[in-house]
């Protein structure tokens, strides 16, 4: 679960600090966990997954698979299933694009 802290956290383009603001946390609790120091307790786990909208497998290393279906997620495929097939493209073209500048 820590190196996924860490890359999660990373990803988001947050400070240790920041985290442990958003899930109600200390920075040195993140430090510790991202080094393996500590174990996560289940209420932060939860509080994580939360947070980064990724399942608590996920976290653990148990899956690659971060996303779960939830409403929020359903809700917008719902709305872009209302569009244009062309303007349905444009948004997979927009995505694509995204997480091609995030690998940067």
């Amino acid at each position: 679960m820590n190196n996924r802290i860490k890359e999660l956290r990373e990803r988001e383009g947050l400070s240790q600090t920041q985290l442990a603001e958003k899930i109600n946390a200390s920075q040195q609790s993140i430090s510790q966990w991202e080094n393996h120091l500590k174990e996560v307790p289940m209420d932060i786990a939860v509080a994580l997954s939360d947070y980064f909208h990724v399942t608590i497998d996920y976290l653990m290393c148990r899956t690659n698979q971060y996303c779960y279906d939830d409403k929020q997620f359903s809700e917008l495929n719902q709305e872009i299933a209302q569009l244009s097939i062309r303007d349905q493209r444009l948004i997979k073209t927009l995505i694509k694009s995204m997480l091609e500048e995030n690998k940067k």
